[in-house]
């Protein structure tokens, strides 16, 4: 019985990591996913635009707003913009503010809007932002109930969670200000203290209409006790009658990364373009090096033939071997006419000259030398001098010059 109820208690404790493994933890982090269901996403708060503006066209941003084009009609318009940091470029402030001036309105939430905007209204941020996690110093009970809507004045909403503590204030520091009417529709209560949280800006035929925390429009904002009635009235604040919406949702907006925006806020896609830099950076690193091993310098051949011939030489001449030393240059002379002219050297007379002199291209009287010298070293009967000697080595160079070669190659 104890071997069994031990089998049993086994499969029961496996049964039970296996199952705890199948539990995926909540997301909690603020990733502001348009499609996302964590709490932190937008899900609800972008499908409630088809809920609150049935008859409105939705579209999404993407890429630079320097090059953004509204329709061509009169329709009115709204463009939406939810981010934690939201900050644009001149030409994007410049382009905001015409559409705006049109007739359309501009709705930006987020705890981090464009300082140089802001300044356009005389107003700045302050507050916590929602990206700062929960702790000691920062606890989640006072979101609970921190903030109102100018249309229902008695009524508190919230969550328990991220700081959603954001406010304006009012400043008088912008030398080139846009000229509007700014006034308070919501606001944060933190103790004794209220501070406008949402801000509506008249400017032109439109509005822009600021708030400070981008949780309004979350999963969890939407899903808590009450806080619909905050969204009505905030919608309901907006007007209806809008023809087109279009939505942007980010997490940190620069404008110099505007136009791959898109693509990086997807960890998907930012993951395999780094993944392929990466790979580019170590394919040139590798393939930097040869694949070949350099080819050494081969020097040429060394006529080793020339250099018997000067040791040999040179051995006769210490030796005063005068006559051999002649025999033996008359011998490799007369191989090389054989070998270049192709004329007989048996008989060294009149028409061997003349033939000669032809072929190498030399006057009659060299070659009537050469031979001459010849029959005086096949004679043998008076002793030869060195300077004999260097007179036929050097009567037999001038053949070898004339024709181009040194008489060891040909």
């Amino acid at each position: 019985m104890s071997v069994r109820l031990s089998r049993y208690l086994l499969l029961f404790v496996l049964f039970l990591s296996g199952g705890c493994k199948n539990v995926s933890r909540t997301n909690w982090s603020v990733s502001l996913n348009r499609e996302g269901k964590d709490p932190y996403d937008l899900y609800l708060g972008y499908h409630s635009l088809q809920y609150y503006h049935p008859e409105s066209e939705i579209r999404i941003l993407s890429g630079s707003l320097e090059s953004f084009q509204s329709a061509s009609d009169s329709a009115r318009e709204m463009m939406l913009l939810i981010g934690r940091v939201v900050n644009f470029s001149k030409q994007e402030r410049e382009r905001l503010y015409q559409f705006v001036s049109e007739g359309n309105d501009l709705v930006i939430c987020s705890s981090g809007i464009d300082p140089q905007l802001l300044n356009d209204f005389h107003l700045r941020q302050e507050g916590i932002p929602e990206s700062d996690p929960l702790s000691v110093l920062n606890p989640a009970a006072p979101n609970e109930k921190a903030l109102s809507i100018e249309s229902l004045p008695d009524e508190r909403f919230g969550i328990y969670g991220r700081n959603i503590r954001g406010y304006f204030v009012r400043t008088t520091e912008s030398p080139d200000s846009t000229e509007s009417e700014v006034t308070e529709e919501g606001y944060v209560h933190e103790r004794d203290t209220t501070h406008p949280d949402i801000i509506c800006i008249a400017l032109g035929e439109g509005h822009v209409v600021l708030t400070s925390t981008p949780l309004l429009f979350t999963n969890f904002f939407l899903l808590q006790p009450h806080n619909r009635r905050y969204l009505d009235a905030f919608w309901k604040h907006i007007g209806p009658d809008i023809a087109r919406i279009y939505w942007g949702n980010f997490r940190n907006r620069n404008p110099e990364m505007s136009d791959w925006d898109v693509l990086l806020r997807h960890p998907a896609v930012r993951t395999a373009i780094l993944l392929g830099i990466f790979l580019m950076i170590v394919y040139l690193l590798v393939e930097r090096k040869r694949k070949q091993r350099i080819i050494a310098e081969i020097p040429p051949v060394e006529n080793t033939y020339a250099s018997f011939i000067e040791t040999v030489g040179l051995l006769y001449y210490n030796h005063k071997d005068h006559h051999n030393l002649c025999v033996k240059l008359e011998q490799h002379f007369l191989e090389w006419v054989r070998m270049r002219f192709l004329l007989p050297t048996e008989v060294l007379d009149e028409h061997f000259i003349d033939a000669l002199s032809a072929k190498a291209a030399v006057p009659r009287s060299q070659a009537a030398d050469v031979v001459s010298m010849i029959h005086r070293i096949r004679l043998g009967d008076e002793p030869l001098t060195d300077a004999f000697l260097f007179e036929f080595y050097r009567t037999i160079n001038l053949f070898y010059r004339a024709n181009g070669t040194d008489g060891y190659n040909g």
